[in-house]
C-alpha cells in the first residue's frame, strides 16, 4: 500500500462520496465517515464506522435524524460493537470489499474503445445506472451529480457497442493522488464482452497520465472478478447493516 495506512484509505474513499452526496453531505473523521445525499435510497446514503467503534452510536443517531434510508458499514475493530446494531433491530445485508490498485504497476489491457463522457451522454448514463442498480433514471442522477455539476476531478467514462449505444459506464473522483471509482454499470446483455474493462482501463490510463498513483473502489461480490482481473486487490471487507424496512426496498 506504498506506506499509506489503511485508515487513510478508508477516509479517502469517504471523501470521494462527495460525488453523490454533495459537498454539504459528507463528513469525514478519524474513525468514521458519513455521506448523506438525502435521496430516498440506501444506495446514496451511507456511513463507515472504524477505529474502536466508539463512533457507531452517534453515527446511527445522525442517520436516523436525517430520515433517509441508509447503510452503515463496519470495518476493523468496530466489528466488536455490532451487537448494538442488533439491539436496535438493524440487520446485516451483505458485505463490500475495499479494493486497491497501484497504478505504477498497472498496464492497460487492449480491448474495446472507450472514452470520457460529456454532457450529451448524461441521459444515457442515468438510464443505464438506473437500470443496473434498480433505482430508475431520476435517482440515478444522484450517482453522477458531481460530473453534472462540473465539479473538478469528477468524470464519467463509458464504452459503446458497435451501434453506438452506451453499454458500460462508471464515475471517477480524484482525491489527491488517488482516483476512486463509483457506479460501475454494464448492461446485462453486454456483460463478459470486455466493455466494462475497456471503460475502467480508459479511466485509469487517464488518471495515471495526470499523476494519480493509486485507485480505490468498494465492490460487491458480483463486481470483484472484473476488478481482480485488472489488478485490484482486497484490502479488507466491510459489513453492511441497515434497518429491515430500508433493506426491503433495496433491489
Amino acid at each position: 500500500m506504498t506506506g499509506i495506512a489503511l485508515e487513510e484509505r478508508r477516509s479517502t474513499l469517504g471523501e470521494s462520496t462527495v460525488l453523490w452526496a454533495g459537498p454539504d453531505g459528507v463528513t469525514v473523521g478519524s474513525d468514521r465517515w458519513v455521506a448523506l445525499s438525502g435521496a430516498p435510497s440506501v444506495e446514496y446514503n451511507a456511513a463507515l464506522v472504524h477505529g474502536d467503534g466508539g463512533a457507531l452510536e452517534p453515527t446511527v443517531e445522525e442517520i436516523l435524524a436525517a430520515g433517509a434510508p441508509a447503510v452503515v458499514m463496519i470495518a476493523g475493530r468496530a466489528a466488536d460493537r455490532v451487537a448494538r446494531l442488533r439491539d436496535r433491530r438493524w440487520k446485516p445485508i451483505g458485505t463490500l470489499a475495499l479494493m486497491h490498485l497501484e497504478l505504477g504497476r498497472w498496464q492497460a489491457a487492449p480491448g474495446r474503445a472507450a472514452r470520457r463522457l460529456g454532457a450529451g451522454d448524461h441521459p444515457a448514463v442515468r438510464a443505464l445506472v438506473g437500470d443496473v442498480y434498480g433505482v430508475g433514471p431520476r435517482l440515478a442522477g444522484v450517482a453522477i451529480s458531481g460530473p453534472v455539476a462540473g465539479l473538478e476531478g469528477h468524470d464519467l467514462w463509458g464504452a459503446f457497442d458497435p451501434g453506438g449505444k452506451l453499454v458500460s459506464c462508471l464515475a471517477t473522483v480524484r482525491v489527491r493522488h488517488t482516483v476512486v471509482v463509483w457506479s460501475m454499470a454494464t448492461a446485462v446483455a453486454a456483460r463478459r464482452r470486455g466493455y466494462g474493462a475497456a471503460a475502467l482501463s480508459t479511466a485509469l490510463t487517464s488518471a495515471a497520465a495526470t499523476g494519480a498513483t493509486s485507485s480505490l473502489l468498494s465492490s460487491t461480490a458480483a463486481g470483484e472478478p472484473l476488478y481482480r482481473a485488472l489488478g485490484y486487490g482486497e484490502l479488507e471487507r466491510w459489513q453492511q447493516w441497515s434497518r429491515p424496512r430500508w433493506a426491503l426496498a433495496r433491489r
